[in-house]
């Protein structure tokens, strides 16, 4: 299945750079959706458009960081759509919300999956596994800001996050998101380059098992095989810290942990149990309900597009076999030219040397003024056809 995200988040990312005052042809250029179809927050907007948002987004502001994009996502606090957010929140409770977030986030994309590795009534620890074709540049700094503005719904200040390895691609990052800077980008032997200077070190990470789950962590040797990328110095440019020291990229998936205070809840019903079971029923149904209304579309779009492929292939099939068939009979009349023409030619051969054998015996005037006609007539009829 095409990987898609909904029209929401693009929609959410054009207002924040509009208020910016960038203007809208800026954000929308080479968007091949429609501004109306990005505006309804139920549509899917398939993933490489949403890319080109991002990417226009990021030329309109070149000089965003990685820390920059995490403020953004976490700036959706102060949507107003969030507003069912805080109602349920403040119902269930934040711990509570961190543990359905990974059931919730299917609901906005079809590419990131959440895996809780721990949690507690203080602290969360997710990995963020994605399809490392479709991983963006700040995708888990993303998340991690979207996912810290949880607890600002109760009125306190975001959850403190710690991205412990990151997936996304180093070299994307340094040359494609830090396009303005130029910087020369070298990968030789184990060891990474930034403008010649060393920036970073691949790395092997360690596994361990945290809750019956075998999780990578930090923690690493310089052994192959490597798969992840240390930074071992900062990258600063023009005073601003692009990567910095003790990060790591290129891993097989990102983690993030994320802490906030522990807090009581006001409503005097948040340890009804039956009472929250009823509020997720209600909400799980809505969401089922739209997941399955875009899956249902999804599907027929692509019965739809499997029976054009079908069709054109029937033509193309049919194309190809006329084509064929044609080729074959302009060879068979190609063949049957020569053979006509071979024919005559031999003809004209053998009656030629019959003329020429009666030209040489001894004929009388009104003999030779026949064959001499005769000789005419039998060009006349064989000349054009040879």
């Amino acid at each position: 299945m095409e990987h898609k995200n909904r029209c929401s988040n693009a929609q959410y990312l054009i207002d924040y750079f509009l208020n910016l005052g960038i203007p809208k042809s800026h954000l929308l250029k080479d968007v091949k959706a429609e501004e109306k179809f990005i505006s309804n927050p139920h549509n899917w907007l398939p993933l490489e458009e949403l890319h080109q948002i991002v990417k226009n987004c990021q030329a309109s502001c070149p000089h965003l960081t990685l820390d920059d994009w995490q403020r953004i996502a976490l700036s959706i606090k102060d949507n107003e759509a969030t507003g069912i957010w805080k109602i349920i929140t403040k119902l269930i409770g934040i711990k509570t919300l961190y543990s359905l977030a990974p059931r919730y986030v299917k609901s906005f994309n079809t590419y990131t999956e959440l895996r809780i590795n721990s949690i507690t009534n203080t602290s969360v620890d997710y990995s963020i596994i994605s399809d490392p074709k479709v991983c963006t540049y700040f995708m888990a700094r993303w998340t991690a800001g979207v996912l810290q503005a949880v607890p600002c719904t109760l009125g306190l200040l975001p959850a403190t996050t710690q991205i412990i390895f990151d997936q996304c691609d180093l070299k994307l990052i340094v040359t494609d998101l830090y396009q303005k800077h130029d910087i020369a980008y070298e990968d030789k032997n184990g060891i990474v380059y930034a403008n010649g200077r060393l920036l970073g070190q691949h790395i092997q990470l360690s596994r361990k098992i945290e809750n019956g789950n075998t999780v990578f962590t930090n923690t690493f040797s310089y052994e192959k095989p490597y798969n992840a990328i240390l930074i071992i110095d900062d990258l600063i440019m023009n005073n601003t810290y692009l990567l910095k020291k003790g990060e790591i990229f290129n891993a097989p998936y990102s983690r993030v942990s994320l802490t906030w205070p522990e807090t009581k809840n006001k409503f005097s019903f948040h340890h009804s149990q039956k009472l929250k079971e009823e509020l997720l029923m209600s909400y799980n149904e809505q969401l089922t309900l739209a997941e399955e209304r875009y899956f249902e579309s999804e599907r027929l779009r692509k019965k739809e597009q499997d029976k054009n492929i079908q069709f054109k292939k029937s033509l193309d099939d049919f194309e190809k076999t006329k084509n064929a068939v044609q080729a074959y009979w302009e060879k068979r009349e190609n063949e049957r030219s020569k053979v006509e023409k071979e024919i005559i030619l031999n003809m004209k051969k053998i009656v030629e040397s019959s003329i020429a054998k009666l030209k040489d015996s001894h004929l009388t005037a009104t003999q030779k003024k026949l064959v001499n006609q005769l000789d005419r007539k039998i060009n006349d009829v064989l000349s054009p056809l040879s």
